[in-house]
């Protein structure tokens, strides 16, 4: 008896012990994970503009895909000829981008220090496609040089630029393709893409997995009361309706939660909110049935206590 014992113990030790070591795992490549999928702004090395041309970085700020518009911040680096001595422009710059939400053309006239604009950009994808949705957008800018009217000369500016990811926008894998690659161009076309981080894939299938667990759980709890005809403590009852509760708190807390009526709400949150409020019907409904002759009216309680006074009298239950 000792040794089975002795054996027992030992064995769960080995599998706390493993546990332990793969919950440590687990959390090593996660943290990894994360520290790939960023991409600081200080590794960022802008281009050098063309002789005679513009560099022009796109920097995205945010991204909302349900209202499907994306803020981006463009910076635009010139060839050292169009600066002064003092460093800011000697002559001005005009530059288009489309196609964007608001503003169209932006003019940098001459003395400008620096040239950044904030712009906002549709983008087009299915949310409900939650956590794999892709959505996409692209822009195009041309730059031409202004005279001292301000006055648009002939002929476009030669371009080059790229897509240059923050620290902040740790969320979203960003892709982009242009056609200035190794060149440049008078017309500056660039391809932007927008997906789930692979830290934001992995954390939302980890809590779509416990949702699920939780559902599984649920039912067979339901079907050992069903099927056993156990009875039935009101403190499960309080449990299901706390989990009730607790389970819209953590969908909405998926990372980047996409609105109600998504795909992971279609195949798990649905159900397995359905079968939380199933359990708790079910186990309310045992709870009564098994309490039912404990309970008594208010009247029926006035009615018995007249009566405790008299030959017969009952005794109040519990």
């Amino acid at each position: 008896m000792g040794t089975r014992y002795a054996d027992r113990v030992k064995r769960r030790t080995w599998i706390a012990i493993a546990l332990v070591a793969l919950v440590a795992v687990a959390y090593v490549g996660f943290a990894w994970m994360y520290s790939s999928s960023t991409s600081p702004a200080s590794d960022f090395t802008p281009k050098t503009p063309p002789a005679g041309g513009l560099d022009i970085d796109v920097i995205p700020q945010s991204f909302d895909p349900t209202t499907e518009t994306v803020t981006v911040v463009i910076r635009i680096d010139a060839d050292p000829l169009f600066y002064g001595p003092n460093g800011t422009l000697s002559q001005g710059i005009e530059v288009a981008l489309s196609p964007t939400l608001d503003q169209n053309v932006f003019i940098f006239p001459a003395g400008s220090p620096e040239m950044a604009v904030t712009a906002r950009l549709e983008v087009e994808g299915a949310v409900r496609n939650y956590p794999f949705d892709v959505h996409r957008t692209r822009l195009t800018a041309t730059a031409q040089r202004l005279d001292q009217q301000g006055v648009a000369l002939p002929g476009a500016l030669p371009l080059n630029g790229g897509v240059r990811v923050s620290d902040g926008f740790s969320q979203w894998k960003v892709g982009s393709e242009s056609n200035a690659v190794g060149s440049s161009t008078e017309r500056l076309d660039l391809s932007l893409s927008f997906s789930r981080s692979d830290t934001t894939k992995t954390s939302a299938l980890l809590m779509i997995a416990m949702m699920l667990t939780l559902g599984v759980v649920v039912a067979l709890v339901m079907w050992w009361v069903v099927t056993t005809r156990r009875e039935v403590d009101f403190g499960m009852v309080t449990w299901f309706a706390a989990l009730t509760f607790a389970l819209i708190t953590v969908r909405n807390n998926l990372p980047g939660a996409p609105p109600i009526g998504s795909w992971v709400d279609v195949l798990v949150f649905f159900w397995v909110q359905f079968v939380l409020l199933l359990a708790l019907s079910v186990c309310m409904t045992v709870w009564l049935r098994a309490n039912r002759n404990n309970m008594i009216t208010s009247d029926e309680r006035q009615d018995a206590e007249s009566k405790t006074d008299s030959p017969g009298s009952i005794t109040l239950p519990g």
